[in-house]
Protein backbone atom coordinates (compact mmCIF):
# COMPACT_ATOMS: atom_id res chain seq x y z
CA UNK A 1 0.00 0.00 0.00
CA UNK A 2 2.82 2.29 0.29
CA UNK A 3 4.01 1.83 -2.77
CA UNK A 4 0.37 2.29 -4.09
CA UNK A 5 0.51 5.52 -2.29
CA UNK A 6 3.88 6.86 -3.68
CA UNK A 7 2.50 5.86 -7.24
CA UNK A 8 -0.15 8.05 -7.21
CA UNK A 9 2.33 10.89 -5.50
CA UNK A 10 2.67 13.15 -8.87
CA UNK A 11 -1.17 12.78 -9.28
CA UNK A 12 -2.11 13.54 -5.65
CA UNK A 13 -0.27 16.79 -6.27
CA UNK A 14 -2.14 17.76 -9.85
CA UNK A 15 -5.45 17.12 -7.70
CA UNK A 16 -4.43 18.72 -4.58
CA UNK A 17 -6.71 21.35 -2.98
CA UNK A 18 -6.07 23.13 0.47
CA UNK A 19 -9.53 21.97 1.64
CA UNK A 20 -8.36 18.33 1.00
CA UNK A 21 -4.78 18.94 2.25
CA UNK A 22 -6.35 20.35 5.92
CA UNK A 23 -9.07 17.48 5.90
CA UNK A 24 -5.91 15.26 5.51
CA UNK A 25 -3.12 16.96 7.90
CA UNK A 26 -6.59 16.97 10.41
CA UNK A 27 -7.40 13.35 10.18
CA UNK A 28 -3.74 11.89 10.04
CA UNK A 29 -3.24 13.77 13.03
CA UNK A 30 -5.81 12.22 15.03
CA UNK A 31 -4.71 8.89 13.49
CA UNK A 32 -1.52 10.00 15.18
CA UNK A 33 0.29 9.17 12.18
CA UNK A 34 1.51 12.81 11.84
CA UNK A 35 3.00 14.33 14.99
CA UNK A 36 2.05 17.79 15.72
CA UNK A 37 5.25 19.45 14.44
CA UNK A 38 4.76 17.74 10.71
CA UNK A 39 1.46 19.33 10.75
CA UNK A 40 2.65 22.31 11.36
CA UNK A 41 6.02 22.01 9.16
CA UNK A 42 3.30 21.26 6.49
CA UNK A 43 0.86 23.72 6.98
CA UNK A 44 2.88 26.99 8.38
CA UNK A 45 6.14 26.45 6.60
CA UNK A 46 5.00 25.35 3.19
CA UNK A 47 2.82 28.01 0.92
CA UNK A 48 2.41 26.18 -2.33
CA UNK A 49 -0.83 23.74 -2.61
CA UNK A 50 1.19 21.48 -4.76
CA UNK A 51 4.13 21.45 -2.42
CA UNK A 52 2.28 20.35 0.64
CA UNK A 53 0.83 17.63 -1.10
CA UNK A 54 4.13 16.87 -2.60
CA UNK A 55 5.19 16.90 0.98
CA UNK A 56 2.99 15.34 2.31
CA UNK A 57 2.61 12.19 0.60
CA UNK A 58 6.40 11.64 0.75
CA UNK A 59 5.85 11.62 4.68
CA UNK A 60 3.26 9.18 4.94
CA UNK A 61 4.45 6.30 2.46
CA UNK A 62 7.59 6.35 3.85
CA UNK A 63 5.12 5.94 7.34
CA UNK A 64 4.02 1.85 6.05
CA UNK A 65 1.23 0.33 4.67
CA UNK A 66 -0.55 1.10 7.59
CA UNK A 67 -0.53 4.52 7.13
CA UNK A 68 -0.26 4.74 3.39
CA UNK A 69 -3.81 2.83 3.55
CA UNK A 70 -5.13 5.47 5.82
CA UNK A 71 -4.11 8.08 3.51
CA UNK A 72 -5.72 7.01 0.50
CA UNK A 73 -9.09 6.38 2.54
CA UNK A 74 -9.28 9.39 4.05
CA UNK A 75 -8.64 11.16 0.48
CA UNK A 76 -11.41 8.81 -0.90
CA UNK A 77 -13.92 9.66 2.05
CA UNK A 78 -12.89 13.69 1.74
CA UNK A 79 -12.96 14.37 -1.87
CA UNK A 80 -14.91 12.26 -4.34
CA UNK A 81 -13.45 13.68 -7.11
CA UNK A 82 -9.85 11.44 -6.30
CA UNK A 83 -12.02 8.57 -6.61
CA UNK A 84 -11.12 7.81 -9.79
CA UNK A 85 -7.24 8.45 -9.54
CA UNK A 86 -6.96 6.38 -6.38
CA UNK A 87 -8.55 3.61 -7.54
CA UNK A 88 -7.53 3.24 -11.34
CA UNK A 89 -3.73 4.48 -10.96
CA UNK A 90 -2.79 2.40 -13.94
CA UNK A 91 -4.89 4.02 -16.40
CA UNK A 92 -3.06 7.68 -15.56
CA UNK A 93 -0.65 7.71 -17.99
CA UNK A 94 -0.61 11.68 -18.33
CA UNK A 95 1.04 11.20 -14.87
CA UNK A 96 4.52 11.88 -14.55
CA UNK A 97 6.54 9.27 -12.93
CA UNK A 98 6.08 8.83 -9.25
CA UNK A 99 10.19 10.31 -9.36
CA UNK A 100 9.33 13.16 -11.29
CA UNK A 101 10.10 16.59 -10.10
CA UNK A 102 6.93 18.69 -9.22
CA UNK A 103 8.68 21.43 -10.77
CA UNK A 104 7.81 20.04 -13.80
CA UNK A 105 4.31 21.07 -13.46
CA UNK A 106 3.38 24.86 -14.41
CA UNK A 107 3.03 26.36 -11.06
CA UNK A 108 -0.30 28.63 -10.23
CA UNK A 109 -1.02 31.52 -8.36
CA UNK A 110 -3.39 31.39 -4.70
CA UNK A 111 -6.97 32.23 -5.93
CA UNK A 112 -6.66 35.51 -3.59
CA UNK A 113 -3.68 37.12 -5.85
CA UNK A 114 -4.01 35.85 -9.47
CA UNK A 115 -6.13 37.43 -11.94
CA UNK A 116 -6.42 35.17 -15.02
CA UNK A 117 -8.08 36.58 -17.83
CA UNK A 118 -9.88 34.64 -21.06
CA UNK A 119 -10.58 35.70 -24.41
CA UNK A 120 -13.23 34.58 -26.47
CA UNK A 121 -14.18 36.05 -29.94
CA UNK A 122 -17.22 34.75 -31.83
CA UNK A 123 -18.16 35.81 -35.46
CA UNK A 124 -22.04 34.71 -35.71
CA UNK A 125 -23.07 37.09 -39.07
CA UNK A 126 -20.80 38.12 -41.94
CA UNK A 127 -21.46 40.42 -44.27
CA UNK A 128 -20.71 37.94 -47.17
CA UNK A 129 -20.40 34.94 -45.89
CA UNK A 130 -22.89 32.82 -44.24
CA UNK A 131 -24.23 33.01 -40.88
CA UNK A 132 -23.29 30.79 -38.18
CA UNK A 133 -26.36 29.20 -36.86
CA UNK A 134 -25.32 27.49 -33.50
CA UNK A 135 -22.32 29.31 -33.09
CA UNK A 136 -23.80 31.16 -29.61
CA UNK A 137 -23.65 27.87 -28.14
CA UNK A 138 -19.82 27.77 -28.41
CA UNK A 139 -19.90 31.13 -26.19
CA UNK A 140 -22.00 30.14 -23.84
CA UNK A 141 -20.68 27.01 -23.17
CA UNK A 142 -16.65 28.65 -23.19
CA UNK A 143 -18.16 31.01 -20.75
CA UNK A 144 -19.42 28.90 -18.33
CA UNK A 145 -16.20 26.20 -18.53
CA UNK A 146 -13.91 28.83 -17.97
CA UNK A 147 -15.52 31.29 -15.19
CA UNK A 148 -15.71 27.70 -13.42
CA UNK A 149 -11.74 27.70 -14.08
CA UNK A 150 -11.41 30.66 -12.06
CA UNK A 151 -11.06 32.73 -15.34
CA UNK A 152 -12.41 36.30 -16.03
CA UNK A 153 -13.72 35.89 -19.58
CA UNK A 154 -13.73 39.11 -22.26
CA UNK A 155 -16.20 37.93 -25.02
CA UNK A 156 -16.51 39.75 -28.12
CA UNK A 157 -18.71 38.77 -30.90
CA UNK A 158 -19.23 39.93 -34.91
CA UNK A 159 -15.80 41.62 -35.16
CA UNK A 160 -13.90 42.22 -38.30
CA UNK A 161 -10.40 41.47 -39.13
CA UNK A 162 -8.86 44.34 -38.32
CA UNK A 163 -11.19 44.71 -34.61
CA UNK A 164 -10.12 40.96 -34.22
CA UNK A 165 -6.37 42.01 -34.48
CA UNK A 166 -7.03 45.06 -32.37
CA UNK A 167 -8.97 43.10 -29.78
CA UNK A 168 -6.13 40.26 -29.39
CA UNK A 169 -3.32 43.53 -28.69
CA UNK A 170 -5.70 45.10 -26.12
CA UNK A 171 -5.66 41.67 -24.17
CA UNK A 172 -2.30 41.23 -24.81
CA UNK A 173 -1.79 44.59 -22.87
CA UNK A 174 -3.79 43.28 -20.03
CA UNK A 175 -2.60 44.37 -16.92
CA UNK A 176 -3.75 41.30 -14.76
CA UNK A 177 -1.66 39.32 -17.21
CA UNK A 178 1.06 39.90 -14.75
CA UNK A 179 -0.33 38.36 -11.43
CA UNK A 180 -2.25 35.51 -14.04
CA UNK A 181 -0.73 31.94 -14.01
CA UNK A 182 -2.55 31.02 -17.59
CA UNK A 183 -5.10 32.12 -20.23
CA UNK A 184 -6.92 30.71 -22.51
CA UNK A 185 -8.29 32.46 -26.27
CA UNK A 186 -11.16 31.09 -28.49
CA UNK A 187 -11.72 31.23 -31.50
CA UNK A 188 -15.03 30.68 -33.74
CA UNK A 189 -15.56 32.20 -37.21
CA UNK A 190 -15.09 30.77 -40.81
CA UNK A 191 -12.08 30.47 -41.55
CA UNK A 192 -8.99 28.00 -43.59
CA UNK A 193 -5.42 26.68 -43.34
CA UNK A 194 -4.24 29.09 -41.16
CA UNK A 195 -6.42 32.40 -41.48
CA UNK A 196 -9.85 33.01 -39.58
CA UNK A 197 -12.67 35.46 -41.17
CA UNK A 198 -14.02 38.70 -39.59
CA UNK A 199 -17.31 39.74 -40.13
CA UNK A 200 -16.31 41.72 -43.46
CA UNK A 201 -14.20 38.73 -45.19
CA UNK A 202 -14.65 38.84 -48.86
CA UNK A 203 -13.78 36.33 -51.42
CA UNK A 204 -13.93 36.50 -54.65
CA UNK A 205 -12.92 34.86 -58.22
CA UNK A 206 -10.20 36.52 -60.17
CA UNK A 207 -11.62 36.15 -64.23
CA UNK A 208 -7.65 36.44 -65.65
CA UNK A 209 -6.31 33.02 -63.06
CA UNK A 210 -9.50 31.57 -61.97
CA UNK A 211 -8.52 31.30 -58.38
CA UNK A 212 -9.67 33.02 -55.09
CA UNK A 213 -8.37 35.44 -53.91
CA UNK A 214 -9.57 36.64 -50.25
CA UNK A 215 -9.56 40.15 -48.29
CA UNK A 216 -9.74 40.60 -44.50
CA UNK A 217 -9.02 37.78 -42.71
CA UNK A 218 -6.36 37.39 -39.56
CA UNK A 219 -3.64 35.50 -39.56
CA UNK A 220 -3.60 32.61 -36.94
CA UNK A 221 0.38 33.26 -36.76
CA UNK A 222 -0.39 37.09 -35.79
CA UNK A 223 -2.24 35.47 -32.56
CA UNK A 224 1.40 33.82 -31.53
CA UNK A 225 3.13 36.68 -32.58
CA UNK A 226 1.43 39.15 -30.41
CA UNK A 227 1.63 37.16 -27.65
CA UNK A 228 5.03 35.60 -27.72
CA UNK A 229 7.89 36.33 -25.15
CA UNK A 230 9.03 39.12 -26.83
CA UNK A 231 5.75 41.00 -27.54
CA UNK A 232 3.88 39.87 -24.31
CA UNK A 233 6.02 39.63 -21.65
CA UNK A 234 3.35 39.68 -18.60
CA UNK A 235 2.66 36.09 -19.80
CA UNK A 236 6.11 34.92 -20.07
CA UNK A 237 6.67 31.25 -18.91
CA UNK A 238 3.09 30.79 -18.64
CA UNK A 239 0.92 28.41 -20.17
CA UNK A 240 -1.21 30.36 -23.38
CA UNK A 241 -3.98 28.03 -24.49
CA UNK A 242 -5.60 28.80 -28.09
CA UNK A 243 -8.58 27.37 -29.23
CA UNK A 244 -9.60 27.62 -32.83
CA UNK A 245 -13.24 26.29 -34.10
CA UNK A 246 -13.04 26.93 -37.84
CA UNK A 247 -13.20 25.11 -41.36
CA UNK A 248 -9.63 25.10 -42.94
CA UNK A 249 -10.42 23.15 -45.91
CA UNK A 250 -13.14 22.83 -48.81
CA UNK A 251 -15.51 19.64 -48.61
CA UNK A 252 -16.01 18.18 -52.23
CA UNK A 253 -14.63 21.14 -53.86
CA UNK A 254 -17.91 23.50 -52.83
CA UNK A 255 -17.30 26.93 -50.91
CA UNK A 256 -18.66 27.92 -47.85
CA UNK A 257 -19.22 24.75 -46.15
CA UNK A 258 -20.14 24.41 -42.98
CA UNK A 259 -17.93 27.07 -41.12
CA UNK A 260 -16.45 27.64 -44.29
CA UNK A 261 -12.88 27.54 -46.01
CA UNK A 262 -10.56 30.29 -47.29
CA UNK A 263 -7.44 30.30 -49.00
CA UNK A 264 -4.51 30.44 -47.14
CA UNK A 265 -2.32 33.81 -46.54
CA UNK A 266 1.36 33.68 -46.41
CA UNK A 267 2.99 34.30 -43.07
CA UNK A 268 4.64 37.57 -41.78
CA UNK A 269 8.51 37.19 -40.60
CA UNK A 270 8.95 37.86 -37.44
CA UNK A 271 12.17 39.96 -36.14
CA UNK A 272 14.75 38.83 -33.83
CA UNK A 273 14.95 40.22 -30.14
CA UNK A 274 18.39 42.25 -30.41
CA UNK A 275 18.31 43.42 -26.83
CA UNK A 276 18.35 40.41 -25.29
CA UNK A 277 18.15 36.86 -26.21
CA UNK A 278 14.96 34.97 -25.35
CA UNK A 279 13.57 32.03 -26.67
CA UNK A 280 10.75 34.07 -29.16
CA UNK A 281 7.70 31.61 -28.51
CA UNK A 282 7.54 29.19 -25.77
CA UNK A 283 4.24 28.24 -23.70
CA UNK A 284 1.56 27.85 -26.07
CA UNK A 285 -0.59 24.81 -26.52
CA UNK A 286 -2.78 25.30 -29.73
CA UNK A 287 -5.81 22.94 -30.31
CA UNK A 288 -7.64 23.30 -33.86
CA UNK A 289 -10.92 22.19 -34.30
CA UNK A 290 -10.17 20.02 -37.69
CA UNK A 291 -6.85 19.38 -39.66
CA UNK A 292 -5.80 21.56 -42.55
CA UNK A 293 -7.72 21.58 -46.08
CA UNK A 294 -10.55 19.87 -44.19
CA UNK A 295 -14.31 21.37 -42.75
CA UNK A 296 -15.20 21.40 -39.68
CA UNK A 297 -18.91 20.21 -38.19
CA UNK A 298 -21.22 22.47 -36.40
CA UNK A 299 -24.82 21.82 -35.35
CA UNK A 300 -26.86 24.73 -36.00
CA UNK A 301 -29.13 23.51 -33.06
CA UNK A 302 -26.66 22.76 -30.19
CA UNK A 303 -22.94 24.22 -31.64
CA UNK A 304 -19.99 23.05 -32.86
CA UNK A 305 -19.01 19.49 -32.39
CA UNK A 306 -15.54 20.12 -31.08
CA UNK A 307 -16.79 22.63 -29.08
CA UNK A 308 -19.54 20.42 -27.30
CA UNK A 309 -16.51 17.56 -26.67
CA UNK A 310 -13.99 19.97 -25.02
CA UNK A 311 -16.34 21.36 -22.56
CA UNK A 312 -17.63 17.91 -21.72
CA UNK A 313 -13.76 16.37 -21.54
CA UNK A 314 -12.88 19.62 -19.58
CA UNK A 315 -15.48 19.01 -17.27
CA UNK A 316 -14.57 15.27 -16.48
CA UNK A 317 -11.04 15.32 -16.12
CA UNK A 318 -9.51 18.83 -15.54
CA UNK A 319 -9.47 17.66 -11.90
CA UNK A 320 -7.17 14.46 -12.77
CA UNK A 321 -5.59 14.55 -16.34
CA UNK A 322 -3.34 17.48 -17.64
CA UNK A 323 -4.61 19.78 -20.48
CA UNK A 324 -2.53 18.42 -23.38
CA UNK A 325 -3.85 14.54 -22.03
CA UNK A 326 -7.36 16.35 -22.41
CA UNK A 327 -6.87 17.45 -25.63
CA UNK A 328 -5.60 13.88 -26.51
CA UNK A 329 -8.48 12.51 -25.15
CA UNK A 330 -10.69 14.92 -27.49
CA UNK A 331 -9.00 13.81 -30.85
CA UNK A 332 -9.79 10.18 -29.95
CA UNK A 333 -13.33 10.32 -29.26
CA UNK A 334 -13.48 12.11 -33.04
CA UNK A 335 -11.76 8.82 -34.45
CA UNK A 336 -13.70 7.83 -37.83
CA UNK A 337 -15.22 10.40 -38.39
CA UNK A 338 -15.12 13.65 -41.04
CA UNK A 339 -13.12 15.70 -38.79
CA UNK A 340 -9.96 15.21 -36.66
CA UNK A 341 -9.27 17.68 -33.75
CA UNK A 342 -4.96 18.60 -33.75
CA UNK A 343 -2.87 20.07 -31.61
CA UNK A 344 -0.80 22.74 -33.33
CA UNK A 345 2.42 24.74 -32.24
CA UNK A 346 2.64 23.20 -28.84
CA UNK A 347 5.76 24.42 -27.17
CA UNK A 348 4.85 23.54 -23.41
CA UNK A 349 8.01 22.96 -21.57
CA UNK A 350 5.88 21.59 -18.35
CA UNK A 351 2.94 19.55 -17.88
CA UNK A 352 -0.43 22.27 -17.87
CA UNK A 353 -2.70 21.24 -15.04
CA UNK A 354 -5.89 23.71 -14.55
CA UNK A 355 -6.78 22.39 -10.72
CA UNK A 356 -10.16 23.02 -10.46
CA UNK A 357 -10.91 24.52 -7.01
CA UNK A 358 -7.99 26.24 -6.35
Amino acid sequence: MADHLKSLRMGLIAGCNRTLINSLLDELLNEKILTNREVDDIDEGIKECSKKMQVLVDTVWKKGKKSSLIMIQTILKRDPMLKGLTLNVNSNKDNPDPGSSPYMIYSILSREKRTRLALIICNVHFTHLDKRSGAKHDVDGMEKLLEGLGYRVRTRTNLTAEDMLETINSFAREKEHETSDSTFLVFSSHGLKDVICGTDTEVTKNENSGQEEVKNVLPVDKIFHILNNQNCPALRDKPKAIIIQACRGHDNGKVWVNDSALPSVVQENLEADSMRKIQRESDFICFYSTTPDTVSVRDPQNGSLFILRLIEHMKNDAYRYSVEKIFRNVQLSFKDQVQMPTLERTTLLKKFYLFPGQ
